[in-house]
């Protein structure tokens, strides 16, 4: 994968010789920097996580993803902003 583009962190042990090799998927996605580091550091660089691969909940038995509310908030912030048509905003009773 290119540098700077998104994708799910895997670490991989590498500690010691006749082991096998174990990858752990942390579902982070983040990107890779290997440009020079300021402090002089020479090994790739991580980002910060900038979103999960899995960020299901389980909520009463049903499945919701975070994308679904972050939507639906956005659907109901967009119909309030809209000027009410047909009600007075005057109450007149």
């Amino acid at each position: 994968m290119p540098d700077g583009d998104p994708g799910e962190l895997v670490i991989t042990t590498l500690t010691k010789q006749a082991m096998p090799v174990i990858r752990y998927r942390t579902r982070d996605i983040a990107c890779l920097d290997r440009s020079p580091c300021p402090c002089g550091r020479t090994t790739v660089r991580m980002s910060r996580v900038v979103g999960r691969t899995d960020d299901m909940l389980i909520i009463r038995g049903v499945n919701v993803y975070p994308s679904q509310i972050e939507e639906a908030f956005c659907a109901s912030r967009a119909r309030s902003a809209l000027p009410d048509r047909g009600r007075s905003s005057r109450y007149d009773g």
